[in-house]
């Protein structure tokens, strides 16, 4: 049980981290080669990204949780306390920021301080993400060598 819960910790982490590098690395490409088509395909980008972000946090959190409650030193609940912290930043970005810019984009509002703002705080928001998932990256092997202690 212990390894399927290893297994799936790492898949949904995994999954969360690359699809964040993915989107980070891919919506700037997009307007450096097509600045018609940037604005839609980054923001279709971002809308999914959200919907998978969700699900791979949902998941990590509880995995993470269900690991954290085991006996076994403190480096669980650091990456607990990660992945809620990662997951904190995915629900306020996807809850507050990215359905007012979404909108302010379908109003043609791109060039006005507010969207340069809100754009602003989502970039801030999903690259925290991306450094605290990092960070958890240095947790995760000294949670799976940690002493197996009421496994």
């Amino acid at each position: 049980m212990r390894y399927l819960i290893w297994v799936g910790l790492l898949l949904a982490w995994g999954l969360w981290l690359g699809g964040l590098a993915m989107v980070l690395t891919a919506a700037p490409m997009y307007f450096a080669t097509d600045r018609e088509l940037a604005p839609r395909a980054a923001s279709l980008l971002f809308l999914h990204l959200e919907r998978f972000q969700i699900i791979t946090a949902a998941c990590s959190v509880i995995l993470a949780g269900i690991m954290a409650v085991r006996p076994g030193g403190t480096a669980r609940r650091v990456l607990l306390a990660g992945v809620l912290l990662a997951a904190l930043l995915a629900a306020i970005s996807s809850q507050a920021i990215t359905p007012r810019i979404e909108q302010m984009r379908q109003q043609g509002q791109t060039q006005t301080p507010e969207f340069k703002r809100l754009h602003g705080i989502s970039m801030s928001l999903l690259l925290g993400e991306l450094i605290i998932l990092a960070g958890c990256g240095f947790v995760i092997p000294k949670v799976a060598h940690a002493p197996r202690v009421g496994s």
